[in-house]
């Protein structure tokens, strides 16, 4: 292998698999109001996005955010019924 070849990649980082590995949770849940399913959801690792399209979050993100982790990212996106 030439020299010249080593030399011209130098000024890259090497790609590894650690480095560009994400692990990520994306989750639904479907059911009946009040069976809990934006709470498990929230009880998950942080950062948390949810997409809500229930009209119904308040009292759920607080609770979370004052009984589980008071520092716990968690960001909310609520969608208007058309």
């Amino acid at each position: 292998m030439k020299k010249a070849a080593a030399s011209t990649f130098s000024r890259y980082t090497r790609a590894t698999v650690e480095a560009y590995t994400k692990y990520r949770l994306i989750g639904l849940s479907v059911g009946e109001p009040g069976s809990c399913k934006s709470t498990f959801w929230l009880t998950g690792p942080a950062p948390i996005v949810v997409l809500s399209f229930d009209q119904g979050m308040e009292g759920v993100v607080d609770r979370i955010l004052r009984d589980v982790d008071s520092k716990k990212e968690v960001y909310v996106k609520e969608y208007e019924w058309q």
